[in-house]
């Protein structure tokens, strides 16, 4: 949200409202999922092992993104990966975010 102020306008995020993956998953995402947030055009979407090596990194104009088969590999059984998004308005401010979520794929 945007609050108008005498020294011009301040931004508050909201929380980004993660979809999938969380927790425990039956086998490596194919997608990267938040629900969509009013005024974001972008959302940057990173992914870290858990001591925050990032992974991958992308940008995309919707909420729902594809995971890269190379990346999907890297989502081992009883390896735990975070995820975070960032999303953006027009002029590249954040107006939302999901801080740190953590999933791993389940060992068979």
């Amino acid at each position: 949200t945007v609050e108008p102020t005498a020294a011009g306008e301040i931004y508050r995020t909201v929380r980004v409202e993660v979809l999938s993956p969380a927790g425990d998953i039956a086998g490596p995402p194919v997608e990267l999922r938040v629900a969509a947030i009013p005024g974001a055009v972008a959302y940057e979407v990173r992914l870290l092992e858990v001591d925050g090596t990032e992974l991958w990194r992308e940008v995309s104009p919707v909420p729902a993104i594809p995971v890269p088969p190379a990346i999907a590999a890297a989502a081992l059984p009883a390896k735990t990966l975070v995820w975070q998004v960032v999303a953006k308005d027009n002029r590249q401010h954040v107006v939302a975010e999901s801080g740190d979520v953590r999933f791993r794929v389940q060992p068979r």
